[in-house]
């Protein structure tokens, strides 16, 4: 992460999810977006979730990620940890754990591309959504 916010504070981080995200309740996401991560398609709204009996539910929109692509002529959100699934569901498990949206505690944003020992110094104190 940028060495002039390490003092601003980190009030949440949300992985951007990707081909593979998870949900809490054991759904799989398929991503279908041409933006990438590490060769993985990012989940989209409207992006279909499939469980394990065989019912399926879609992405929800998310503005909150901050990040959104135009497809055939829609604005649809990018998801992350924390968005919504049509059923309720909510995606836990992001399918990455390098690109994130990083909240500070003044509320500010930023979009940031962290390494294994960032990951795991942020997990230890609790920001990671």
């Amino acid at each position: 992460m940028n060495e002039n916010t390490k003092d601003l504070g980190i009030k949440e981080v949300r992985f951007y999810a990707v081909t593979g995200a998870k949900t809490k309740d054991n759904g799989i996401i398929i991503g279908t977006s041409s933006l990438t991560s590490y060769g993985k398609n990012t989940v989209l709204q409207n992006d279909i979730v499939t469980y394990p009996d065989g019912t399926t539910a879609f992405v929800m929109p998310d503005p909150t990620t901050r990040m959104t692509t135009v497809v055939n002529g829609k604005t649809l959100s990018a998801a992350a940890s924390g968005t919504f699934i049509s059923n309720g569901d909510v995606i836990t498990d992001a399918g990455q754990t390098s690109i994130a949206l990083v909240t500070f505690e003044n509320n500010t944003c930023m979009c940031s591309v962290m390494d294994e020992e960032e990951y795991d110094e942020l997990k230890a104190r609790g920001v990671i959504r």
